[in-house]
C-alpha cells in the first residue's frame, strides 16, 4: 500500500491501521460469513465512506484563514480513517 501511494515507511504505521479498519469491516469466514464489527457492535456497517489508502483529496479551507485571492482548497494525501469520531486522517 506505501509503494502504490508512493508514501515513505514513516507512514506505516498509518497503513496498518487502515487494513485493520478495513478488515474489521469485511466478511469472516470464521464467523460464517459475518462482519466482525457487525458482531462487535450490533450495528450494520456501513461502506459510503470507505477511500481508497493514499488518494489525493481536497481539503476546504474556511473563509477566514486564507485571503480573497488564495485557494479555497488543500490537497491532502488520505491516510486512513479516525477511531474516535467519524472523519479521515
Amino acid at each position: 500500500m506505501l509503494a502504490h501511494a508512493k508514501l515513505s515507511t514513516p507512514f506505516w504505521v498509518e497503513t496498518v491501521m487502515t487494513t485493520i479498519y478495513v478488515i474489521n469491516r469485511s466478511p469472516s469466514t470464521p464467523l460464517d460469513g459475518d462482519v466482525p464489527q457487525t458482531v462487535w457492535t450490533g450495528k450494520d456497517v456501513s461502506y459510503w465512506h470507505l477511500k481508497v489508502f493514499g488518494f489525493l483529496a481536497y481539503v476546504c479551507v474556511a473563509k477566514d484563514q486564507r485571503g480573497k485571492l488564495d485557494p479555497k482548497t488543500r490537497p491532502y494525501i488520505f491516510l486512513g480513517y479516525d477511531d474516535d469520531e467519524f472523519g479521515y486522517r
